[in-house]
């Protein structure tokens, strides 16, 4: 009996604790306090109060509960037990003094541990299947033996006293709640009862039926038999029993199955009625509460169902034309099944208690099998009306979308979805086409007038290229409108927008001119880019995302072409400049970074038609670099200015083969110039200062490498000079100005070069002139406390320095040892007092201007 107080379960979620736990490991309810004693003695009270219940019953609970005696409101032990505070366990945080809920009561059984193994039922289960298989078995033998001894009285009444006695074992083992064995005998039965009509038919009392019509009848025999005991015994103890219910679906389909074999519209009319019968059957059954019987129906009426529908496909040729299908009506018995398919759709009560979802699939399945018949005889047509055809079933599908709720619109999703595959198919093929005849011409110098390879098509067959592109759109949006709803009017814009992208491509289909392309895709692009400086929101994002592959196109065949080039790449940069005047930031990117290599390639393009040498091209590239960067000194104007100046400068020096140091130096003296002209123009790029000067030195450097000057400081002195001067004047001028930015370019131009030199012959007159200016400027930077003068200089100086010591080897090994140890030792003596002075040195130039 179920105890309350069960002092091994939890009270709030009757989960197992051990012994001595505080608390449930499972739900975390506190077993100790007050609160937890009363309760226990509260269900310790319902306990007793259940076994006096039970007590006072006459049947045979009172039997299995007269070990629980009633305990009464404070039984014996537990009070004492629940009085006594117990010891909170080793390490607990609880006080000592707690009282914890109690793990065992005196004189109670504990709780029962959950056993492995077999359960009790499956034993008799086992037992019972083997006997009843043992019983059939010797059933068999016993026939095959004496069956020719037995006259026709003995057999017929084996036969019936065996299957009499099974029937009669299965009623008593029904009434007696014996599941199992019930389940047994009537395997036994129906067992018997096959070999009964086997026996009926070897004995000839059947007469000539063959063999669909003895099939015929012995499932006519089961079905009534195992559906009849089924029903018999629904109401009994055990209920329906399982064995009744398979042995009779399994004579339902022997019954279908021995059906005669007369001619296909027979066959069908008799596999239409079986398909009724079949499922008006299942109904019965399911409603008579035989759910395995039903569920056994069904799949076999839908087998017959997937029979009816091929059979009306197999009366068809492989190829059949619509004569064929619809003249005839040949077709008919698909044409059933699709209407039995879609019965779910009737609101009638006993479709309506159906599941939602498998109406849906049911109704689906017929539309893809009506679909299937309709389009049946485009098959072999041609490609043309066979897109036709698809672009009609997605048509449809989106205009059902209209007047069907979103839970039945799946049903309709499957002849759109295959239609826009192989509208998609065909699409991707006449892109791939569009594509080759685009590019046909060659990237050799063509005349712009020059026309377009034509390709081996139908005149038709490019209009299919738009007209594909909108069914799978259409069935894009189909499919988009079955997770939610996407008004029409949402996507009806953008849809026609990617339309009339594709229809750009339909003139290289007909070999026109190459100009005419280019410009046909030119003109769509200007469309789509105007549209999107006009519009906002998501529109926008769909007219600039199509302009980008139509422009690419324009552009890429345009190159065919050094004329079309130049146009092409001159409307790019006007659209980009356009672009870099709106005022959204996002337009205003796009036109930066578009410019200056659009405007890059035409005038290339533009010079090299009038025969201008490469190196006058490279120059014109690097002037629209750099004045695009100073009109506007954004990252995203002078990141792709200075790509494209790179590059052009590379084409242009490299045209040739070989590296012109005069043309390197130029466009490198104006590269410094545009720097710098950027770093004064612009207040937030005073940086670039720094990069003209490196290369403004560069190009000094390559000048005079290129012309053998052996004396550069006659040409860097005099520029150091005025740098110098100019920076001591704007000293003088802002005592706020540091000399670090004022003093640094001039005092790099004057020595830097010199100590390049200096370095490949450290013993000349030039180093030792060297030596005496930088330490004119250490020393003139340490009076006027100057930082720029005093690293510059000492920095120089020490690398002058380091390069002489190499000619130490050319002095005795006893000095270089005496001077290294002279040089530790003083080193060591004055280590604090040297300490100190470099702190100091620190501080003092860190404090210099």
């Amino acid at each position: 009996m179920f105890r309350y107080a069960d002092p091994e379960a939890c009270p709030a979620c009757r989960a197992p604790i051990p012994s001595g736990c505080l608390q449930c490991p499972q739900c975390d309810t506190q077993l100790t306090g007050t609160i937890a004693q009363r309760l226990f003695r509260t269900l310790t009270h319902a306990d007793s109060l259940v076994a006096e219940l039970a007590a006072l019953s006459a049947n045979s609970t009172a039997a299995r509960t007269a070990a629980y005696a009633p305990l009464g409101p404070d039984p014996v032990g537990v009070g004492v037990l629940l009085s006594a505070p117990a010891a909170a366990p080793a390490g607990s945080m609880l006080p000592p003094d707690l009282p914890t809920f109690p793990s065992a009561m005196p004189g109670l059984p504990g709780r029962r541990q959950p056993g492995t193994g077999l359960s009790g039922s499956s034993v008799p289960k086992i037992l019972l299947g083997l006997g009843a298989t043992c019983l059939l078995v010797a059933a068999l033998v016993f026939l095959a033996v004496a069956w020719s001894a037995l006259g026709v009285g003995g057999r017929t009444g084996v036969l019936v006293l065996l299957t009499a006695t099974a029937g009669a074992l299965t009623w008593l083992m029904a009434r007696k709640s014996l599941s199992a064995g019930a389940e047994a005998f009537m395997a036994l039965a129906l067992g018997l009862l096959t070999l009964d009509v086997f026996g009926a038919r070897s004995a000839g009392w059947l007469g000539d039926l063959g063999s669909q019509g003895f099939t015929l009848v012995l499932g006519v025999v089961l079905a009534a038999a195992g559906l009849g005991g089924a029903l018999a015994l629904r109401r009994s103890p055990v209920g329906a029993l399982i064995t009744g219910q398979v042995v009779g679906a399994l004579g339902v389909g022997l019954v279908v199955s021995g059906l005669p074999e007369v001619n296909p519209d027979v066959n069908a009319l008799q596999a239409t009625v079986s398909l009724v019968a079949v499922g008006a059957l299942a109904h019965v059954v399911h409603r008579l509460h035989l759910q395995i019987a039903a569920i056994l129906l069904a799949v076999g009426a839908s087998m017959i169902w997937v029979s009816l529908a091929l059979l009306g496909l197999s009366r068809l040729d492989f190829t059949p034309t619509f004569a064929e299908v619809w003249g005839g009506l040949a077709i008919w018995p698909t044409l059933v099944a699709a209407a039995i398919a879609a019965a779910p759709v009737v609101r009638h009560p006993a479709i309506v208690r159906i599941p939602v979802a498998m109406r849906v699939l049911s109704l689906g399945v017929a539309v893809a099998l009506f679909s299937l018949v309709v389009t049946l005889p485009s098959f072999d047509e041609s490609a043309t009306l066979v897109s036709l055809v698809e672009l009609a079933m997605v048509a449809t599908a989106g205009a059902g979308s209209f007047v069907v709720a979103r839970p039945w619109r799946a049903a309709l999703a499957a002849p759109p979805v295959v239609a826009a595959a192989g509208l998609l198919g065909a699409v991707s093929v006449l892109v791939g086409t569009a594509l080759n005849a685009l590019l046909s011409v060659g990237f050799d110098g063509a005349a712009a007038t020059v026309a377009l390879e034509q390709p081996d098509l139908a005149w038709h067959w490019p209009l299919l290229l738009p007209a594909g592109t909108l069914g799978v759109l259409l069935a894009a949006w189909f499919v988009a409108g079955l997770v939610r709803d996407v008004p029409i009017k949402r996507v009806a814009v953008p849809i026609a927008l990617t339309v009339a992208a594709s229809a750009a491509l339909v003139p290289a289909f007909y070999g026109v001119p190459l100009a005419v392309a280019v410009g046909v895709l030119l003109a769509g692009a200007a469309v789509l880019v105007g549209l999107g400086v006009a519009v906002h929101g998501e529109l926008r994002v769909v007219a600039l995302v199509l302009a980008t592959p139509v422009a690419g196109l324009a552009l890429m065949a345009s190159f065919q072409s050094d004329v079309l080039t130049a146009v092409t790449t001159g409307l790019l940069g006007l659209a980009a400049v356009a672009l870099s005047l709106s005022a959204s930031a996002v337009l205003r990117t796009v036109g930066d970074v578009l410019f200056v290599p659009a405007a890059a390639v035409c005038a290339w393009t533009v010079l090299d038609l009038g025969g201008t040498a490469p190196e006058w091209r490279s120059l014109a590239v690097l002037l629209i670099a750099g004045a695009w960067a100073i009109l506007g000194a954004r990252i995203e104007r002078e990141v792709p200015a200075a790509a494209t100046a790179l590059v052009g400068v590379a084409l242009g020096l490299g045209a040739t083969g070989s590296i012109d140091q005069t043309w390197l130096a130029i466009d490198l003296t104006v590269a410094g110039v545009l720097t710098h002209v950027s770093a004064l123009a612009n207040t937030h790029r005073r940086f670039l200062g720094w990069a003209g000067l490196g290369f403004m030195v560069l190009a000094q450097w390559v000048r005079m490498a290129d012309v053998g000057v052996e004396t550069p400081e006659a040409y860097t002195l005099p520029l150091a000079s005025v740098l110098v001067a100019v920076g001591v004047i704007g000293m003088l001028r802002a005592p706020s100005l540091r000399s670090t930015r004022a003093l640094v370019p001039g005092l790099l131009l004057a020595l830097v070069p010199s100590l390049l030199l200096s370095l490949s012959d450290p013993v000349s007159l030039r180093a030792l002139l060297l030596g005496l200016g930088c330490l004119a400027a250490v020393v003139a930077g340490v009076g006027l406390r100057w930082s720029a003068p005093l690293v510059v200089g000492a920095s120089v100086g020490l690398a002058l320095v380091l390069r002489e010591a190499s000619y130490a080897n050319d002095l005795p090994q006893w000095v270089i040892i005496g001077g290294i140890g002279l040089v530790l030792t003083a080193v060591g003596i004055t280590w604090e007092s040297r300490l100190r002075d470099v702190r100091r040195a620190s501080a003092y130039l860190r404090r210099l201007r």
